[in-house]
């Protein structure tokens, strides 16, 4: 539950980063923290070991030629 909610929170901040990146903004403050395209590179490093730690997708799992 504990990951999740961090994976969430992932998430959330690279969602912030692409809004604020549309608005001209490269570095603002979220949950506390300064960030800037470093942190949300790091971040997204995180969002992609989860990913493959989790394996394929539903969707991925049920396309035919997919095994």
């Amino acid at each position: 539950m504990r990951l999740r909610r961090s994976l969430l929170s992932v998430r959330r901040l690279v969602a912030a980063f692409k809004a604020g990146v549309g608005q001209g903004r490269g570095l603002f403050v979220f949950e506390g923290r300064a960030i800037d395209l470093p942190v949300v590179e790091a971040e997204r490093s995180i969002l992609a070991r989860a990913r493959a730690a989790a394996g394929p997708s539903r969707e991925a799992r049920e396309q035919p030629g997919t095994d």
